[in-house]
């Protein structure tokens, strides 16, 4: 654990002392070599592109992983940059319009506290603190890794421009207490959830999804936001927020799986303008449907 977390400084380190566009060109190269020597989990991702888009081939799914492997290099090497952006380059990186501004502005002013959703597409990270830095409120609701070591290292990376962290475990309470106090809560439902989930439809095919953005959303009535964030040649990210209505049939569970619903199919629209930029290696859809 611990030669991971020097090897993860060493190269957090170096990040910070590249320039931006060089941090980012680097943690790509590096990213390929690992898949190009190490193919960790290539064949998940080409198997799961290929599922998703039945009319491919796969000399075009292998490209597309390879392309993923560059982008999510690209992103470690922002992440570890955050602490440097935060002092004062973000809006060089960062670009939006004045429309996903105002939704912000909206969910602020409301004082009922928002949900940001989206999923591991574009660079997440990088809206959350840039959002965070501009001064919104921001929490993070975040996985706990199996390196503690680095877990705390990412966090401090969040925490450098301001992000609160509530870890997944104690979501119920940290979420709640968030909303209460009229925080922004960045949610991502794109990851399996195992038995507890939803099966909701993405890509074509049932996949478990957390249900906690819709449960939330239907008891409390928050500000729901979708995010869609992508990275231009130029090496920027954009994004873009609009507002997600819920469901009001005056059932609650009803209200929440149909939110769900559609906040994952404007992921799935999302992920198949940039399939290049999603994380692809993971497992979504390892969760099967019970029979009944």
């Amino acid at each position: 654990m611990r030669l991971e977390l020097a090897l993860a400084n060493a190269f957090a380190g170096l990040f910070r002392l590249l320039p931006h566009r060089a941090a980012q060109r680097l943690g790509s190269i590096l990213a390929v070599l690992v898949h190009d020597i190490a193919h960790i989990r290539a064949g998940v991702a080409a198997d799961n592109l290929l599922r998703a888009y039945p009319d491919e081939h796969e000399p075009w799914a292998k490209e597309t992983v390879r392309r993923v492997y560059s982008h999510f290099g690209a992103v470690a090497a922002e992440l570890a940059r955050i602490p440097v952006l935060a002092r004062g380059d973000f809006d060089r990186w960062i670009a939006t319009d004045e429309e996903s501004v105002r939704t912000l502005d909206r969910a602020v002013e409301r004082g009922r506290g928002g949900f940001v959703v989206s999923g591991h597409l574009g660079n997440w990270e990088l809206v959350g603190a840039w959002a965070a830095w501009k001064g919104y409120p921001t929490t993070y609701v975040v996985a706990e890794q199996t390196n503690p070591l680095i877990e705390e290292l990412i966090d401090r990376h969040r925490a450098a421009a301001g992000v609160e962290i509530v870890k997944r475990a104690d979501a119920a309470k940290g979420v709640l207490r968030a909303l209460r106090r009229g925080r922004i809560v960045a949610m991502m439902i794109d990851q399996d959830a195992r038995r507890d989930g939803l099966m909701i439809p993405f890509f074509g095919r049932p996949a478990s999804t957390f249900r906690g953005v819709g449960a939330f959303a239907a008891k409390l009535r928050p500000a729901v936001i979708s995010l869609e964030s992508w990275r231009e040649r130029d090496g920027r990210i954009h994004f873009r927020m609009r507002d997600v209505r819920i469901p009001d049939t005056g059932d609650r569970d009803t209200d929440a799986r149909l939110l769900m619903v559609q906040l994952t199919r404007r992921l799935e629209t999302y992920i198949r303008r940039h399939p290049e930029q999603w994380l692809w290696l993971h497992r979504r859809w390892k969760t099967r449907v019970r029979s009944l």
